[in-house]
């Protein structure tokens, strides 16, 4: 069996959440498994999984200050880069203490080791630029920074359903694992007697996570809808329970998957990010859900266009936000189908590509 190194991005939560499910699998197999990544993901699969050794990378905070993701990828670009660098020292430090054989990365560019086998999952092959010409320019360079993986992880059907154009440029050898979510451990588990009207559930980057979270209390404040926002915080959540904002509106910092899926089961609406992983999540417990693109991510933007005309999802621009009428929209929209959750493709590749 394969020692496996599993760097993981941390920006949201949702790509922690998403290999938590390919973790599981791993360990089912008999492979021995060293997580790693920082802040909030850090946290997340240190409370999902407090029986393996979770490993702390240098940290990478990204800020979305506005909705020009140019401007906001430049600002930063210096920084981005650098922590390529710093991911590639730390993990060749770490292959050399725990002699792995595999390195299997959730969209951690730098998160490779020569000489290794480097495996990367990701749904971003082609980063959905506005501008053509800027597109042209770019993709090469992202090109560049995947050359270093050996095999590359899509969870998508090869039919693109969900990823859309994102994943239609070609890599070589490109394997589709299906979508994949962190609820599908937990169906069929214990229910949770407590129910709201609407549960919002936050993530992403700041400062864009906390003015979003100010936008939905403030419509949410002219509903008369008893509603909890999970403001998706585990560094700041300590055996929580929900808090009263006004008479109707509760918070919590964070809920583990065990917790959350009931709720998000048994409310009558959803709020959330057009995140790719929160799009696998609701697919696979059927659940349509009011989605707002993070602003200046171009990946979510491009999934509120590539999804819209489905009406599984309500998707609204956070400075057009409109909770009433989106709610109103929502009670007429349909999941995607997905007949039989396809566990048996990401199984079938994990045992093809590692032994």
């Amino acid at each position: 069996m394969a020692v496996i190194l599993y760097p993981i991005l941390n920006w949201g939560l949702g790509h922690a959440s998403r290999s938590s499910v390919v973790i599981r699998h791993l360990l089912r197999l008999g492979h021995r498994i060293l997580p790693a990544s920082d802040g909030a993901a850090y946290l997340y699969l240190r409370e999902v999984f407090p029986q393996l050794n979770i490993l702390k990378l240098p940290d990478l905070e990204v800020r979305y200050p506005g909705r020009n993701p140019i401007w906001n990828m430049a600002l930063q670009s210096r920084h981005i880069l650098f922590s390529f660098y710093k991911d590639y020292r730390a993990l060749k430090l770490i292959a050399q203490q725990y002699d792995i054989d595999v390195v299997l990365s959730d969209h951690r560019l730098g998160a490779f080791v020569k000489g290794k086998k480097n495996i990367l999952l990701l749904h971003q092959i082609k980063i959905p630029l506005r501008s053509a010409v800027l597109s042209s320019l770019f993709h090469p360079f992202s090109r560049l920074l995947l050359r270093p993986f050996d095999e590359y992880w899509v969870p998508d059907f090869e039919e693109h359903l969900l990823s859309g154009k994102m994943t239609q440029a070609r890599l070589s050898p490109m394997r589709f694992i299906g979508p994949i979510s962190h609820f599908t451990h937990y169906m069929g588990g214990k229910q949770f007697s407590e129910q709201y009207d609407v549960v919002a559930v936050l993530s992403g980057p700041e400062p864009q996570r906390t003015l979003f979270e100010n936008q939905i209390i403030g419509e949410l404040k002219n509903l008369k809808l008893k509603s909890l926002i999970v403001r998706g915080l585990p560094e700041t959540a300590k055996n929580e329970v929900p808090q009263s904002v006004t008479s109707e509106i509760y918070q919590i910092s964070f809920l583990p998957p065990e917790k959350l899926l009931p709720l998000l089961l048994h409310s009558k609406y959803i709020i959330a990010r057009s995140g790719y992983s929160t799009i696998m999540d609701l697919t696979c417990i059927q659940k349509s859900a009011l989605l707002v693109p993070t602003p200046g991510q171009p990946e979510q933007e491009y999934l509120m266009n590539h999804l819209k005309y489905q009406n599984a999802f309500i998707f609204q621009l956070q400075e057009e936000l409109d909770i009433f009428n989106g709610l109103k929209r929502l009670d007429k929209a349909r999941p995607i189908p997905i007949a039989n959750y396809p566990d048996d493709l990401l199984l079938k590749v994990i045992k093809y590509s590692i032994s």
